[in-house]
């Protein structure tokens, strides 16, 4: 079930006037070199959008992760966005992040502005980072495939790798449910070039599947060196 949800219903004529308008303001606003781009930026802005009012968080968060990394200016709106898709896939510390960064910089006169204030509320309410087994753990969002969870992990930094399974039974037989995993899946190791393991925190058993399978259950995780 999705925890916040903004769906908006337009037609193919008022997508196309929306398209000319975002791309004008951004000019304006010296956001992208040439028209080109800016066009390139909106298509793949409402590409985002359209993934994120479908409720395809993963393929909205991979849209909007790329949006940001750019070289050139984005809209805050990508913030939004991006924060609700993660609030969504309860990644809660990412999510805050990037809320925090649209509450910060949109101002109250920002046209999301009291949608992002509840979705951060939301977050806050949440811990996805704790410490076991002599390390460090944070949980990611739900419903990514291995190759996402890894794209994700990629993009923390800060001595964040991909955990093992080892590591995985080693930190249920200590905290079996009792952390932010729950009782979820999470991924692990690859198995092959085309397939991963697949750790479950109710059970302790392990299973593998295809890099790019997704279920609503399955959890990426990102484990460190302990502080």
């Amino acid at each position: 079930m999705s925890i916040f949800i903004q769906k908006t219903a337009v037609s193919t004529k008022t997508t196309l006037l929306i398209g000319v308008i975002f791309a004008l303001t951004i000019a304006s606003a010296g956001y992208t070199a040439n028209l080109p781009d800016q066009v390139k930026l909106y298509e793949s802005f409402y590409s985002g959008k359209s993934a994120f009012d479908a409720h395809d968080y993963p393929e909205a968060i991979n849209i909007f992760r790329k949006l940001t990394q750019l070289q050139s200016k984005i809209p805050i709106e990508v913030y939004y966005y991006f924060g609700m898709s993660e609030l969504n896939s309860q990644d809660w510390e990412t999510s805050k992040e990037l809320l925090s960064n649209y509450v910060t910089n949109a101002g109250k006169g920002g046209q999301f502005y009291q949608m992002a204030l509840q979705g951060l509320s939301e977050a806050q309410k949440h811990n996805s980072i704790f410490q076991a087994c002599g390390k460090e753990w944070r949980v990611g969002g739900r419903n990514f495939s291995w190759y996402e969870a890894e794209v994700w992990i990629c993009t923390l930094g800060g001595g964040w790798r991909s955990p093992t399974r080892e590591e995985l039974k080693e930190l249920y037989n200590n905290v079996g449910k009792n952390s932010p995993i729950k009782d979820e899946w999470v991924w692990a190791e690859p198995k092959s070039t085309t397939s991963a393991w697949n750790f479950h925190f109710y059970s302790g058993d392990e299973n593998w599947y295809s890099n790019y399978f997704r279920s609503s259950r399955n959890r990426a995780v990102a484990v460190r060196s302990g502080k």
